[in-house]
């Protein structure tokens, strides 16, 4: 559904509740004033530059709750989204005002042959408050992002990748999760195989949280080659999957519009030579988030880092070596562009305050998933399955980012 914000009806006295992760915040409102009277900003001064920015662009769900005039009792009376002011974001699909201008500098897209042709040809902007970091408009076209978002839904999420689900569990799903979701499977554990029930579950008796939909929407992570130990904080290279073809040129071709295909032809092993070898795909539902943090866990952090985002727009932040420090630049981020982190930036903070739905509307801007790629899907609809395929796509966003450890 729509996310809207309701005109408010005072009462002798409203009061309001937001709720953002652990963090209650109580504002009050009186027919004396429109005004709502909100928690001191000041009381957070101790906090470091980059939790502010996250704080100051997560979903904040607020209900209202009214009292009755009568018994004095608080009442439940709704709730809504509160509106985020993303005037200072840096969107590259609207005119950047002259202030963002002067925090971004478009450099030259090496375009190959299947660039060149495409209807929206690559643009490559250099951020100058975050040296080597990079945004790449129209970095994939419809076909290539259709391709990918298909091979992470239907591919990633099966063994001998790894997945949140696996780390719950202790265990892997049984073969092919999208298959039984699209079947309206469920998973029978101790068998550890997918069963179709007789009839549907009764809410609450658990089985509700076993229905192959419900886990295909609860898949937050899915390894792409080897996965990486947290306990030994290596990367488990032996006997690890092969990077699948399709994601490893997409991460290439983005590396190329920034720096250049002679770039990255170097002697293998030296620092402009890239072959990914390992990889996260992450999968967010609206409303989710990142938290602020930096990918170090590479022996050798001068190779750059290819970050596709696919589905659902969000906003992405990028901060400085330390969370104390500013400047940090707030980007919106679309589907088929990309961000490319090299050099010094590979050591910045950064993180996802906020994913957006699908039709959600903000004063500066409107938040969509693209047309032009519903239409893809449409089009190119050879197995009949990607009607269920799209439903997903324009309910996740999947961030998928790729790099080299050698």
């Amino acid at each position: 559904s729509s996310l809207f914000r309701p005109s408010i009806t005072h009462h002798a006295l409203s009061i309001f509740t937001a709720r953002v992760g652990k963090i209650i915040a109580t504002m009050y409102s009186t027919n004396e004033s429109d005004d709502v009277i909100r928690p001191d900003a000041n009381a957070t001064t101790k906090k470091n530059a980059f939790t502010l920015a996250e704080k100051r662009y997560q979903l904040k769900i607020l209900e209202k709750i009214r009292l009755d005039s009568k018994t004095g009792r608080r009442r439940k009376s709704g709730k809504f989204v509160e509106e985020i002011d993303i005037s200072e974001a840096i969107d590259f699909m609207r005119e950047l005002s002259e202030k963002k201008r002067c925090k971004v500098k478009e450099v030259s897209a090496f375009s190959s042959s299947n660039c060149t042709l495409s209807k929206r040809p690559p643009r490559a902007w250099k951020l100058l408050d975050h040296p080597g970091a990079y945004y790449v408009q129209n970095a994939l076209d419809d076909t290539e992002q259709k391709e990918l978002i298909a091979h992470c839904v239907k591919i990633l999420p099966e063994q001998p990748n790894k997945t949140n689900h696996w780390q719950r569990l202790g265990k892997p799903l049984p073969t092919d999760l999208y298959r039984a979701a699209r079947e309206d499977l469920y998973l029978n554990e101790e068998e550890s195989e997918w069963i179709q029930l007789k009839k549907a579950p009764k809410r609450g008796d658990g089985m509700e949280s076993k229905a192959a939909r419900h886990l295909l929407r609860k898949l937050r992570w899915a390894t792409v080659g080897a996965p990486f130990d947290w306990t030994k904080r290596v990367y488990e290279e032996e006997q690890a999957p092969k990077v699948d073809e399709r994601i490893k040129q997409a991460c290439v071709k983005t590396l190329e519009i920034v720096f250049g295909k002679e770039v990255l032809v170097g002697e293998k092993g030296g620092d402009t030579f890239f072959d990914g070898q390992v990889g996260l795909a992450n999968f967010y539902a609206p409303g989710d988030t990142l938290n602020g943090h930096v990918d170090d866990a590479e022996m050798n952090l001068s190779k750059p880092i290819a970050s596709l985002s696919l589905g659902l727009p969000a906003l992405f932040l990028l901060g400085q070596q330390s969370k104390t420090l500013e400047p940090v630049t707030a980007l919106i981020v679309r589907s088929g562009d990309a961000i490319v982190l090299s050099g010094k930036s590979r050591t910045m903070f950064h993180g996802v305050p906020r994913v957006f739905s699908d039709g959600e509307e903000l004063p500066s801007s409107s938040f969509r998933f693209p047309e032009t790629l519903e239409r893809t899907f449409k089009e190119q609809d050879e197995d009949n399955d990607d009607e269920f395929l799209l439903d997903f796509a324009r309910r996740t966003r999947i961030n998928l980012s790729l790099r080299d450890i050698r």
